[in-house]
């Protein structure tokens, strides 16, 4: 089986479902504290060791990192949800200018 997401996708952190041994990994309170909803950047993906664990909420088998936790903590496919395009693009401030002519020649 191939990874849901691959180097460099980014995603939105779920809310934590019933528990936090729901998962793969340990989904534990600060994880949900600080990430939850926030669209994060896949930095690495790994097959798990483990292929044998049964969950409660079904995942593809890999053990993903983010970048914005510098890799403290291990993640599953099913602690995300995919993204749209538009919604991890970052937002661009548009500034509009108005061109103002002087007239000194008066």
């Amino acid at each position: 089986m191939e990874p849901l997401y691959k180097e460099g996708d980014k995603v939105r952190v779920i809310k934590r479902k019933n528990g936090k041994y729901d998962y793969r990994f340990i989904f534990t309170d600060s994880m949900d504290h600080l990430y939850r909803g926030k669209i994060v950047t896949i930095s690495k993906v790994q097959l798990s060791d483990d292929l044998s664990v049964k969950d409660k909420c079904p995942d593809d088998f890999y053990c993903y990192y983010i970048k914005e936790d510098h890799g403290m903590y291990l993640w599953a496919s099913s602690m995300f949800e995919p993204v749209s395009k538009d919604e991890s693009e970052p937002l661009q401030l548009k500034i509009k200018t108005k061109q103002i002519k002087f007239n000194f020649n008066n």
